[in-house]
């Protein structure tokens, strides 16, 4: 009759190798499921980059049509009407700018929180402008008036509000997609 010590080794030379070779196949099946979780992300970035670059580059081309749209050069040219007096001309250029703004603004998930940041900056800006220099012209009188108050004031400055926002963008631009 064998004894509870030869019992013991026996089971644990049974046991032993069991144990590592369940250890061993964790460590093998774990390796390779790491392996190919990583592959599929690795595609996953791919596939999301194939679709996601070219919305992120729609989002930057509409933030800069927005921007250009609304330049006081284009502003002017578009609503200052030789009939329009100054407070009709003035209401359309911030009608203008915050409509504009309003349909964009889905775009900012596709750009970077600093581009979007100053492009808020610089519709704010462009709007405050607009709201201080109205203030120095009758509003009943000509359009014209307020329109050369705004070039004055832009001149003075050397550049428009957007100029800095489509400068960032560009260079931003330039980073992300070269």
């Amino acid at each position: 009759m064998s004894s509870p010590a030869e019992i013991s080794l026996e089971m644990m030379k049974i046991a032993i190798p069991g144990i590592l070779v369940i250890i061993t196949a964790y460590v093998v099946l774990k390796n390779q499921s790491d392996a190919n979780l990583e592959k599929v992300r690795l595609e996953l970035r791919k596939t999301n980059a194939s679709t996601f670059n070219p919305m992120r580059m729609q989002a930057y081309e509409r933030y800069i049509l927005f921007l250009e749209r609304i330049t006081l050069n284009h502003l002017i040219t578009e609503y200052n009407r030789a009939e329009s007096n100054a407070l009709i001309f003035r209401h359309a250029m911030l009608e203008t700018i915050n409509q504009e703004f309003s349909h964009n603004v889905a775009q900012q998930i596709y750009v970077s929180p600093q581009a979007y940041t100053i492009i808020k900056v610089a519709k704010e800006e462009l709007l405050q402008l607009i709201q201080e220099k109205s203030k120095l012209v009758d509003p009943k009188g000509p359009a014209s008036e307020l329109a050369k108050i705004l070039i004055e004031a832009v001149q003075e400055k050397g550049q428009q509000p957007v100029d800095k926002a489509i400068a960032f963008i560009k260079s931003e631009v330039k980073l992300t997609f070269q």
